[in-house]
């Protein structure tokens, strides 16, 4: 098992995913005079932006993962670092999948497990 590989894909998660929102959150927050409604605004596309970018990182992670041991690793991994949310929470809702992603990555999924 190779164990740098899992961590490696979770920081690209993080560089993809939580990165790009928290530098435009602590810029908009920090470092403008704004008001209500562009925050409300900021906060409507950064969670487009995640909806969007967590099924483009889990198709792409699962197609580089070998194993259950590495799969469960990396699930691990992501939820920890708040990469996206486990699978029995109610927010999980929001991720936008194509059909075709979601029908490669349930199946890729059950390979694994």
């Amino acid at each position: 098992m190779n164990n740098l590989k899992i961590f490696k894909l979770v920081f690209v998660g993080n560089l993809l995913i939580n990165i790009p929102i928290l530098l435009i959150t602590f810029y908009v927050f920090f470092f403008t005079k704004s008001n209500l409604i562009i925050y409300f605004i900021i906060f409507l596309l950064s969670s487009i932006y995640w909806s969007n970018i967590v099924s483009f990182y889990k198709s792409y992670s699962v197609n580089k993962i070998s194993s259950k041991r590495e799969f469960l690793l990396w699930k691990q991994l992501s939820i920890y670092t708040l990469l996206f949310w486990p699978d029995s929470f109610l927010l999980t809702k929001l991720e936008y999948w194509n059909d075709e992603k979601l029908l490669d990555y349930n199946r890729k999924i059950n390979n694994l497990v």
